[in-house]
């Protein structure tokens, strides 16, 4: 009997093998792309390169429509800062996880521009982001979050359906976002929107308000719950003048949520006005370092 049978290979054997994988890993690649949906293999053309249009925003709503957006979720907390310097985490901001889903689907488009299309992917991308949110409501009962809305999405059948969803006793756990670049779309609206959710019982936030808007604009007569205000390093050095230290200090500090807080300037000047929530990456490293001392 045989027990072993013995080969001569060639000397480019190893050149060769390597090759044929090569060729294999290419060719499995466009069998993938071929079978992929034609929007998937549209954004990947010469066409989706550069900034939005009309056609490009089609594709991606066509896209998120096929996948499971839900997978795209992330968190990112705010904390309050105590008396003795220790942090306390209040709630969760969620959103869609943008860079991650451009890099896997869409790279060559640049999103944020013009910026009527993004804000409508974005009106969108709320849309779905609440049926997703409706649909796996028992994974997030009881946790305390802050989603981003447009103006849109109130009036749309994706807020009716989680608004059902949601027991009034539940509501108190939720508060929404308002980019402050969505109130001037329709002032009226806007108003009737506000309303609507004070009502419903949920917490209202204005989001994306800078320190050089606050000079022209009285952000307390909207009676929001919550003013975020962008303090990320560009704007930070604006905390030494006298007029944005009024206008913060005229909001009521109770009020300020200081995001994108990435600057140890901004987390002392805004711990010297009185200020105690804050949300940023800069937070997030603090808190971990606190948590290993303990």
């Amino acid at each position: 009997k045989k027990y072993l049978q013995l080969y001569k290979l060639p000397d480019d054997y190893v050149k060769i093998r390597t090759q044929l994988e090569e060729y294999l890993k290419t060719s499995n690649q466009k069998s993938s792309v071929k079978k992929a949906p034609d929007c998937i293999r549209l954004l990947q053309t010469d066409r989706a390169r550069g900034i939005l249009s009309a056609w490009s925003v089609d594709q991606i709503e066509t896209l998120v429509k096929k996948i499971d957006i839900h997978q795209y979720l992330r968190s990112q907390p705010i904390y309050e800062r105590k008396e003795d310097g220790s942090w306390s985490r209040l709630f969760d901001e969620t959103y869609i996880g943008f860079d991650e889903l451009r890099k896997k689907y869409f790279s060559y488009t640049d999103i944020t521009q013009p910026k009527h299309l993004f804000l409508e992917l974005c009106q969108f991308l709320d849309s779905r982001v609440l049926a997703s949110l409706t649909d796996n409501y028992d994974s997030i009962k009881g946790y305390k979050l802050s989603l981003n809305l447009s103006i849109s999405t109130v009036l749309g059948v994706e807020f009716a359906t989680f608004v059902r969803t949601v027991p009034p006793e539940d509501r108190k756990n939720f508060g929404f976002e308002i980019h402050c670049g969505d109130l001037m779309q329709d002032f009226e609206i806007t108003l009737n929107m506000l309303e609507t959710l004070r009502n419903e019982g949920f917490s209202i936030a204005l989001d994306g308000i800078t320190l050089n808007m606050l000079d022209y604009f009285s952000f307390n007569l909207l009676k929001a719950d919550v003013i975020k205000i962008d303090v990320r390093k560009d704007y930070a050095r604006m905390l030494d003048d006298e007029h944005v230290q009024k206008a913060l200090a005229a909001i009521g500090p109770e009020k300020i949520i200081f995001a994108r807080c990435d600057s140890k300037k901004a987390l002392e000047k805004g711990t010297t006005m009185g200020i105690t929530k804050f949300q940023g990456f800069l937070i997030d490293d603090l808190v971990l370092e606190n948590a290993k001392k303990v």
